[in-house]
């Protein structure tokens, strides 16, 4: 039951390493969500102005259209819409000059691959969306 309710939400996912993106893919679809992926920042640039997600997942290292990038791309679109979309980071890079970079730029957390547990990433994404007290009032019922 609670996967038909989060079907309609909508993830886009963009990671360049395709093992990690069917990882994050499966674990978020098998939590009911519905996902979009792409492996460079511009097609998921695109997929974000298509689909309007709910949130993004993005990578920062990637070929072409870097995740910083992306987020820049975002923060300039016209779309208010586009604009006002939350933006998770996933990285493997520890760096704290990407994590102040990607948040100056809109990001609102940070995970890293090595780090930290798919699980732990829809966790936030439930949190951010205001998902948890639902859910947790859903199995309690």
């Amino acid at each position: 039951m609670q996967n038909s309710s989060l079907k309609d939400i909508v993830i886009v996912l963009v990671e360049d390493d395709d093992t990690l993106c069917r990882m994050y893919q499966t674990k978020l679809e098998s939590d009911g969500f519905t996902v979009f992926t792409a492996n460079n920042g511009a097609d998921g640039f695109k997929l974000i102005e298509e689909h309007k997600p709910a949130i993004v997942l993005c990578d920062i290292m990637m070929p072409g259209t870097n995740g910083l990038q992306l987020l820049q791309m975002k923060s300039a679109s016209h779309d208010e819409a586009v604009r006002s979309i939350p933006v998770i980071m996933l990285t493997n890079l520890t760096e704290e000059e990407y994590k102040l970079k990607a948040e100056e730029l809109g990001a609102i957390h940070f995970f890293y691959k090595g780090q930290d547990e798919p699980r732990n990433v829809v966790i936030k994404i439930k949190e951010v969306l205001g998902l948890t007290s639902v859910e947790a009032t859903a199995e309690a019922a």
